[in-house]
């Protein structure tokens, strides 16, 4: 009997707590938002507001090197990112690359460089597989931060790059 006692009133106890969870209010969301800088107080994991995050998308390389990006903002137009903005350092969080029509088997890969080349800051490499195709994801948990646009040399054939990260104040 004690042990139907217990099991009840936990069983109440879960109920009352779902009751109450669910009468406080969730955050409102702001759809028609496009301006960079929009901060409600909310922060990612990084402690950066949303309104900073930034996805890039290479659409020009020279011997295996982004030489250009697109930036597509969160409402979905696209123009061209030349780098952080003044005041701004550019946080990289997650680096994904693709390539096809390799030789099977052959090692591809993307490496993340000082600005102008040089210091090697990260590494991928993946083999590629059987129909030429290799692909990868890296995700940097706290990020690494670049002061200007970094020197991205993807080792593969036709390439294809996207880079997420934030613009955070230096």
């Amino acid at each position: 009997m004690k042990q139907f006692s217990r099991i009840s009133i936990l069983i109440v106890g879960i109920a009352l707590l779902t009751m109450v969870f669910s009468l406080v209010p969730g955050r409102p969301t702001r759809a028609d938002d496009n301006r960079s800088e929009w901060h409600d107080g909310n922060t990612t994991h990084l402690g950066v507001p949303p309104g900073r995050f930034v996805v890039l998308d290479c659409i020009a390389f020279t011997t295996g090197v982004c030489t250009q990006y697109n930036q597509i903002a969160r409402n979905g137009t696209v123009s061209i990112y030349t780098g952080p903005p003044k005041g701004f350092d550019l946080l990289i969080t997650d680096v994904s690359w693709q390539s096809f029509g390799n030789t099977p088997g052959e090692i591809e890969g993307v490496t993340l460089e000082q600005p102008g080349g040089g210091l090697h800051l990260f590494a991928d490499d993946q083999t590629s597989a059987a129909n030429g195709d290799a692909s990868g994801h890296i995700h940097f948990t706290a990020g690494i931060l670049y002061s200007a646009m970094p020197y991205i040399i993807v080792n593969t054939n036709q390439p294809q790059l996207q880079v997420i990260g934030y613009n955070v104040p230096n």
